[in-house]
């Protein structure tokens, strides 16, 4: 993983996206997690990523305003992600 700043008022977002990779498969292509853009928009960060389970992630997604974030449980099982928890702040 990688950190940076956040950047200073005007300038872009780093972009980011969030993969994993199953160590244990010879061969395999990385899962990509999408991000709920269709309600955060393509300006957006990834807050936080958590193990709920072997095959569980927990994904945090906020707006650039961080006005609106998204709480998403992603089986890597079923290569879905579904939302857990929407809140939008004023």
């Amino acid at each position: 993983m990688v950190q940076f700043k956040y950047p200073k008022v005007g300038r872009t977002n780093p972009e980011v996206q969030l993969r994993v990779f199953k160590l244990n498969e010879s061969g395999s292509n990385a899962m990509v997690i999408p991000a709920p853009v269709d309600i955060i928009g393509l300006d957006h960060i990834l807050g936080r990523v958590n193990w709920a389970t072997d095959q569980n992630l927990i994904v945090l997604w906020l707006n650039r305003r961080q006005s609106i974030s998204v709480l998403t449980n992603c089986d890597l099982k079923l290569d879905k992600c579904s939302i857990i928890k929407q809140e939008t702040e004023p």
